[in-house]
């Protein structure tokens, strides 16, 4: 029997469908660099359509994988993670409906993020991430 004193975390996988979370800056700069982005009026989607992965997660490959950046116009601390919170539950939601398996996608929160109502925010989710699809056809 382990001593109370030991606790055991149980790391949590992505499920089968679920898009992964970015993390490393080179996959932000990725796909800033691409030139596929959708802009709203209330966030703007970078894509990167061909993300490079590590030889050590070929297993990732079919997955889409998101990162969220609020900078300081946005507010105070406070307005950044609201921003972020909401971002991530329209992420949760609508991404893997909408997004390409083995894309990036790089979510910046504009200035109105924190205070625009949801439906308006799904709607410029929508509205960007079709932009960034559009400008990944043409070039």
């Amino acid at each position: 029997m382990p001593s109370p004193d030991v606790v055991e975390l149980e790391v949590l996988a992505p499920q089968e469908g679920e898009p992964l979370v970015l993390k490393k800056r080179k996959d932000f700069l990725a796909a800033s660099r691409s030139g596929h982005k959708g802009v709203a009026s209330s966030l703007i989607i970078q894509m990167n359509p061909k993300p490079s992965y590590p030889p050590h997660s070929k297993n990732n490959e079919g997955m889409i994988r998101f990162g969220l950046t609020a900078s300081k116009k946005t507010g105070n601390a406070v307005c950044r993670n609201r921003c972020k919170r909401r971002l991530r539950a329209v992420v949760g939601e609508h991404l893997t409906a909408t997004g390409h398996k083995g894309c990036d996608y790089v979510l910046i929160a504009r200035y109105n993020t924190s205070s625009v109502p949801y439906e308006q925010l799904v709607k410029d989710f929508h509205k960007a991430i079709a932009y960034a699809h559009k400008s990944k056809a043409k070039g």
